[in-house]
């Protein structure tokens, strides 16, 4: 459980995996060469199936709103091979388990199998385990790009391409891989009754945070994970190969057979409340992971990108990438590439187009934008924040060039980038995660910036690595804070628009619009709105009309119906000594899809003066670049305005429809998309993610034996009668209860915007992303003198934007 010291070091006690104790090991190794030649015969054959499949594909389903999901989360031919010799080892694992009757749960330390994946036209060749050789520089003044090389010691660890960490042993159903069963062994509740019933459409918005906080949290986490979706191998006759989505039959609901390994639908039962007419949402699993040191063992998920706070969605995870997005027109220089405005001439350069066809409304002149990270477009918040950063390094640089003229393009570049990032995680820490965990568990791990001086925290044992359950449950808390609306304001702060928020995604062409204010109004409308509190409740923009083909009306998925399903395909269910700063497990799918919750129904977008230019519905955002284009509504400056002025609704239960009815539907806000509460809690449990009574325990909660024990135990961990009669109509058991759907009926702390739960996940991950990070810019290492360190301090996340805005002219002082 969590203990709280007076040094304020977060300790939880370590509920390790069983590690094969009396076990013959010789017996095991001797029947090892057969166990492997057995498991390349199975995967040699779940390959030739796909690749048949492959060749029958016809491309997707016109409209699949899942598309867009898998579509964001990525994946490629590198993520195929390495999620085929993480199944090479999970075969292997199963043939002993069932040889020596090994228990459930338990590592083989010590005993490894090797498999490196072709696709050659052959199929499996045994070869090495997947690892790297490093050539570390101890006195390097840069980080290097894919994260490499920061801890000397351990210099895999925060890399991109690594696994996620674990806080407590995978939960899987059988033991290895299989979703998370209920406690009796029998499946769960669907993750869309869960949906419908726990995660109701109802406003009640925040008090405390804005949207341009909720927007804040979605841009700082996929700084640090992305979790791609298995894919299918495509080969031609000449070996070529390419990887496509899994298509899970024609309707999306088709599993079992091996090319459809991947595939886990939540079926819709009779009487939904939303009238969905399809059978299910279809659900495609997260890529595995092979595990350190390929060891056998149940199974990890993949973090494809860094897990350092190191703008990588601003600079990219790899040389090729950082390369592509720098501006090579004068090698002198060292700036980032970006675009004159292509339809109003005396604006702010916007960000460089991209040759994909993954957004709406585009034409031969509005595309899709590039930038570090492919998640840009998935709604005009997150471009507007990516256009913000991008064109900070290039005012970073050119200030830079007055001073030091000498300079070369790459110390240019180098420095700026270096400075970026040092601001970049004083704000995260000194105006985001305050407002997130409270000033309570702020002060209690010393987690607030120095005041002054160099941090000497530095640990070369903490692994700065993302956990699995704070990047499937613990940070989607956001999720619940999302409105109905995305406002966009102008410079007065008057509403110039209101979207409805499913319709928002995909639509990069709302930048452009600057009739509607273009990227300022996006920020104003931003700052202006409220956001939803976070709790239980989700607007339906999100769990009905999310990805839907006409948002925002249509069905698309349901984002808490995916929340919760992915903590169970994950596996999730103890703080060590060698602390690793990569991210946990249930860090990236429950404790950080917090802000799932406080999506509005609405994303607003305001002028200068801040009044409403236009209010769209949430659904109607995604995927739609052109929005960012149009000045008539504000353009950038409107965005941001608005997401300034727009509150957010509150971290609870509640979801708006936006995203968990109509959000990626094909013709939002009113078409039927994905529920993004339903994948929420279906990806925690494609994760193996532990259920949420475990979660509480190990924070210091009581670990409750009957339902009304929620209700009981330490004062902030009491759940109210409303919320647990709803858990007793859901659930069989209290340990049956989703880690994400747990962690938002707790009630908030003071002056937070979590619960006591989420707070716990969040701060340990946070401690590690510190601690762990050599070039942390408080450190000496990162070369920062401390009259530059003052100076840094100086920065706030109000002046990023009206530095990088047209015309916000007015701004809170916390934006």
């Amino acid at each position: 459980m969590l203990r709280l010291i007076s040094t304020g070091v977060l300790v939880l006690t370590a509920l390790c995996y069983a590690t094969g104790p009396g076990l013959d090991y010789s017996a095991i190794s001797a029947y090892l060469p057969v166990a492997q030649q057995r498991a390349v015969t199975y995967v040699q054959r779940l390959i030739e199936s796909e690749r048949k499949f492959a060749k029958e594909s016809r491309g997707g389903r016109r409209g699949d709103p899942f598309a867009m999901v898998a579509n964001i989360k990525g994946g490629d031919l590198k993520t195929k091979i390495l999620d085929t010799s993480a199944k090479l080892q999970h075969q292997v694992y199963r043939e002993l388990i069932s040889k020596f009757n090994i228990p459930r749960g338990t590592v083989l330390k010590g005993l490894s199998t090797s498999f490196t994946p072709t696709f050659d036209g052959i199929g499996i060749s045994p070869n090495v385990c997947p690892t790297e050789t490093y050539s570390c520089d101890p006195y390097a003044k840069y980080r290097t790009i894919n994260g490499s090389c920061n801890n000397l010691r351990n210099p895999g660890w925060g890399q991109s391409f690594k696994p996620m960490r674990r806080l407590l042993p995978a939960n899987y159903g059988d033991g290895v891989s299989a979703l998370r069963n209920a406690e009796d062994g029998r499946p769960l509740p669907s993750a869309r009754v869960v949906s419908t019933l726990l995660h109701e459409d109802s406003s009640n918005p925040s008090a405390l945070v804005t949207m341009s906080t909720m927007t804040f949290g979605q841009f700082l986490d996929h700084d640090m994970d992305q979790i791609p979706v298995a894919k299918i191998i495509k080969a031609d006759d000449d070996g070529n190969a390419e990887v496509i989505d899994v298509e899970c039959g024609t309707d999306g609901c088709d599993k079992g057979a091996d090319e459809l390994d991947a595939c886990s639908p939540v079926f819709v039962h009779k009487g939904d409340p939303d009238n969905v007419d399809k059978p299910c949402f279809k659900f495609v699993r997260s890529s595995a992971a092979p595990r350190d040191n390929c060891e056998f063992g149940p199974q990890e998920q993949l973090n494809v990108i860094t897990a350092y706070l190191d703008l990588s969605l601003v600079y990219g995870n790899t040389d090729e990438d950082a390369a592509k997005l720098r501006d090579d027109k004068d090698p002198a220089r060292g700036k980032m590439k970006m675009k004159q405005h292509p339809l109003t001439r005396g604006l702010k350069p916007l960000l460089p187009q991209a040759a994909v066809k993954a957004c709406r409304d585009t034409d031969d002149v509005i595309k899709c934008f590039m930038a570090g990270d492919k998640r840009l477009n998935e709604h005009i918040g997150l471009t507007a924040f990516h256009t913000l950063f991008t064109r900070e390094h290039n005012r970073l640089e050119e200030e830079l060039h007055k001073l030091n003229p000498h300079w070369g393009g790459e110390t240019l570049y180098q420095e700026a980038r270096r400075i970026n990032i040092a601001q970049w995680q004083y704000i995260v820490y000194k105006e985001y995660l305050p407002v997130v965990i409270g000033p309570i568990m702020m002060d209690r791990y010393r987690l607030n910036p120095l005041k002054d001086g160099y941090y000497t925290g530095y640990k070369e044992n903490v692994n700065a690595g993302i956990s699995n359950v704070f990047a499937t449950s613990a940070f989607r808390f956001g999720h619940s804070t999302i409105p109905t609306k995305h406002r966009r304001t102008d410079v007065y702060h008057n509403i110039i628009k209101d979207h409805e928020f499913s319709s928002v995604f995909r639509r990069p062409a709302l930048v452009y619009k600057y009739e509607e204010g273009g990227i300022d109004s996006i920020v104003s409308g931003m700052l202006d709105q409220e956001c939803e509190n976070t709790d239980r409740f989700m607007t339906k923009q999100v769990t009905l009309h999310m990805f839907a083909e006409n948002p925002p009306h249509g069905i698309g998925t349901d984002l808490a119906m995916l929340n919760n399903q992915r903590g169970r395909d994950h596996g999730i269910p103890g703080y060590k000594e060698n602390v690793n700063a990569g991210i946990s497990n249930v860090f990236a799918t429950s404790a950080f899809r917090f802000g799932h919750s406080t999506i509005p129904t609405k994303h607003r977008r305001t002028d200068v003066y801040h009044n409403i230019i236009k209010d769209h519905e949430f659904s109607s955002v995604f995927r739609r670049p052109a929005l960012v284009y149009k000045y008539e509504e504000g353009g950038i400056d409107s965005i941001v305005s608005g997401m300034l002025d727009q509150e957010c609704e509150n971290t609870d239960r509640f979801m708006t429809k936006q995203v968990t009815l109509h959000m990626f539907a094909e013709n939002p806000p009113h078409g039927i998309g994905t529920d993004l509460a339903m994948l929420n809690n279906q990806r925690g449990r494609d994760h193996g993610i532990p259920g949420y009574n475990l979660w509480r325990e190990l924070c210091g909660g009581n670990r409750a034996k009957t339902f009304e024990d929620f209700m009981s135990g330490p004062r902030e961990f009491r759940i109210n009668y409303e919320s647990v009669e709803k858990l007793k109509m859901l659930y069989r058991h209290p340990d049956d209860v989703d880690s994400w759907a747990g962690g938002l009926v707790e009630e908030n702390l003071p002056g937070a915007t979590v619960g006591p739960t989420f707070a716990c996940i969040i701060a340990e991950q946070f401690i590690r992303s510190r601690d762990g990070d050599r070039f942390w810019y408080e450190n000496k290492q990162a070369g920062f003198t401390l009259k530059q360190l003052q100076s840094i301090k100086k920065t706030s996340f109000s002046r990023i934007i009206t530095d990088n805005c047209d015309k916000v002219l007015t701004i809170q002082p916390k934006a």
